[in-house]
């Protein structure tokens, strides 16, 4: 096959025997990969199963050991969070070379089982729906997020790109409730693509 195409996995099926091989000989060069969070309990307290246990650095091993790019997926603001998770996730991302990385704040959507729970407990902030979008906090955290005005968080810095910008082009920047969404881009893993 000539193609060249990308796809989303679970840290579960990257981990099932021969299907990651199969992808990569038909053409996948990139793979979205949900970590979620590097935090063990946070993982079991959001009921994440698929991640529970795994061992993430064998994960990109293996998918470097197939020839694919790894783009990963975190999630900060869960109640395991403290002040370290933000240069903890991306210490840990950098170290295991993964190569592209994005950033999102826990959001509980409306109809979910986490809205609910948030809802019981008093923790939804507000309804403004059009910020129900990962990168605005819509419940209070008992953790990391939202990350006080001032506080340094890693808006920029080598191999990062700084802040996005909002639907009117200003800067996003962290503030009460919000928090900047930032990629990852990781120059020194990145890998030739095979012919």
């Amino acid at each position: 096959m000539s193609r060249v195409w990308q796809a989303a996995s679970t840290v579960d099926a990257i981990l099932s025997p021969g299907l990651l091989e199969k992808a990569a000989a038909a053409g996948l060069r990139s793979i979205f990969v949900g970590f979620e969070t590097i935090n063990a309990a946070n993982l079991a307290e959001q009921r994440k199963r698929q991640n529970v246990g795994r061992d993430y650095a064998a994960v990109a091993r293996r998918v470097h050991d197939a020839g694919v790019m790894v783009n990963a997926s975190f999630v900060f603001g869960m109640d395991g969070d403290g002040p370290d998770v933000f240069d903890r996730t991306v210490e840990w991302a950098v170290g295991v070379g993964l190569e592209t990385a994005t950033f999102h704040i826990m959001t509980p959507y409306p109809g979910t089982a986490l809205f609910r729970r948030m809802e019981a407990a008093s923790r939804i902030v507000h309804r403004d729906w059009d910020r129900y979008d990962t990168r605005h906090a819509a419940a209070a955290g008992v953790g990391a997020v939202p990350v006080p005005a001032g506080q340094r968080s890693r808006d920029s810095g080598p191999g990062t790109a700084g802040p996005e910008r909002d639907r009117t082009g200003a800067p996003a920047t962290a503030g009460p409730g919000r928090v900047t969404s930032r990629v990852l881009v990781n120059e020194p893993h990145r890998k030739e693509t095979p012919k």
